[in-house]
């Protein structure tokens, strides 16, 4: 927890983009994929980034985060205030 000690809100490591990386990947799953098919799951890409975008404009709660990473940052929020 020490190289996070001033981070505040946000993520802390790559782990959001290597989700990202294999999602897309498995939607592909062929090394040389179609570009119509590429195309096509950014255009849906696209339509559920631009929901979350309008969703977090208008306050509503984000979906509920990981037990764990709720647990990290309490002991993180700890430690800085200790």
């Amino acid at each position: 927890m020490w190289n996070h000690f001033d981070t505040n809100g946000t993520p802390r490591t790559n782990n959001n983009l290597e989700g990202y990386n294999l999602k897309l990947n498995i939607h592909l799953s062929i090394a040389s994929a179609d570009i119509f098919k590429l195309i096509s799951k950014l255009k849906i890409e696209e339509v559920d980034a631009s929901l979350k975008y309008f969703r977090s404009a208008k306050n509503e709660k984000p979906p509920t985060r990981n037990k764990l990473y709720v647990i990290n940052d309490a002991i993180l929020l700890n430690q800085k205030q200790g």
